[in-house]
């Protein structure tokens, strides 16, 4: 799963205490064995159907997962967020010494 999509979908189903059950499912049903589109978009949306109910099901049905499986992903408009607190607090010190990171 690219890191940038796994990253979006987890933003819109509530970050990633929310989101780390999901992959735990995913590993033990499917750990060792190749599994269609379809069969990880079933799982998906099974798992979030009972753990998130209609309203993350709503947040997946918002998902263009066309564009991010037959497109050029980083033509995908999504505002991913990234933390970037540890590299802030590098450069904040490199600010104050006068170094450069």
């Amino acid at each position: 799963m690219p890191i940038r999509f796994r990253l979006s979908t987890e933003q819109t189903l509530g970050g990633l205490e929310a989101f780390t059950p999901y992959i735990q499912s995913y590993v033990a049903t499917f750990a060792g064995q190749a599994i269609t589109t379809q069969q990880w978009l079933d799982h998906l949306y099974a798992f979030w159907r009972d753990a998130g109910g209609e309203d993350a099901v709503k947040k997946l049905d918002g998902v263009d997962f066309d564009a991010w499986l037959h497109g050029e992903a980083l033509d995908i408009p999504v505002d991913v967020k990234y933390d970037t607190s540890l590299v802030d607090q590098v450069r904040s010190r490199d600010r104050v010494s006068g170094q450069r990171a």
